[in-house]
């Protein structure tokens, strides 16, 4: 089987669950008989949901996340299944993983919707990763590139630990 690139950028996020004093399964998702390539069963009660970025771009330096409605329904369909929902965004360049809930993707994409009056194709999460200090994970309004909407901070020692319910340390 050949390896592609997600699996490289998949498998760093997944080795540190896997590594975690808590953990024991993991699964992929399946979607009827399909098998996703995106979406995982963690201990058969969590479910994780990865994408990736190479590298920050832009004046502001930040991680760029597009979701599109085929993304959120997966996620939605992986959070009706598990008890809790996570999304992990791979920061590659930063080799670090900034780790959402699925109720906070959901917020900032509502928050859009609202301030647009109309829901849209693709949603794209920014994170930005400053040196020395938390992540922030943001949508933009609509219309006003480099402007914060939802922006949620994630300590840069939250993952894997808080997806087990667990604080960092």
């Amino acid at each position: 089987m050949k390896i592609h690139e997600r699996h490289e950028r998949h498998g760093a996020a997944m080795l540190q669950i896997a590594e975690h004093f808590s953990f024991t399964t993991i699964n992929a998702f399946r979607v009827g008989s399909e098998r996703s390539v995106n979406a995982y069963t963690v201990n058969d009660n969590i479910g994780m949901y990865l994408k990736y970025a190479t590298k920050p771009h832009g004046a502001w330096d930040e991680y760029k996340f597009t979701f599109n409605r085929e993304h959120l329904t997966e996620i939605a369909s992986l959070n009706s299944k598990r008890e809790r929902t996570f999304v992990a965004l791979v920061c590659w360049e930063d080799r670090e993983v900034c780790c959402i809930r699925y109720k906070q993707l959901l917020s900032m994409i509502e928050l859009r919707r609202k301030r647009l009056g109309d829901d849209e194709d693709v949603y794209t999460v920014y994170v930005q990763a400053p040196k020395h200090a938390e992540f922030r994970a943001y949508i933009s309004p609509p219309g006003k590139k480099g402007k914060m909407l939802g922006e949620v901070r994630v300590a840069r020692n939250a993952f894997p630990s808080c997806v087990f319910g667990k604080k960092a340390s």
